[in-house]
């Protein structure tokens, strides 16, 4: 983990290393994350799911957890 402000500099240091790097990736984790009933986690998934799909977003972010009772509705 590196702040982002750093993370080209990181990158170059790991090559210059020897290091090989196989991707460099800027991600956002919450400090802080939430807890949903699964009906309303699901909603909250087919939210983040849409926004993925607009033409001009490249990422999005959230700070759910996906809890085993999450997932098993995701895989259901």
């Amino acid at each position: 983990y590196t702040e982002g402000t750093e993370l080209a500099q990181t990158a170059d240091n790991l090559r210059q290393a020897g290091l090989p790097v196989r991707s460099v990736e800027l991600i956002m984790h919450p400090n802080q994350t939430i807890d949903l009933a699964p009906g309303d986690a699901m909603t909250v998934l087919r939210m983040v799911e849409a926004l993925e799909d607009l033409d001009d977003v490249k990422q999005v972010f959230h700070n759910l957890t996906l809890n085993p009772e999450v997932l098993a509705e995701m895989a259901g």
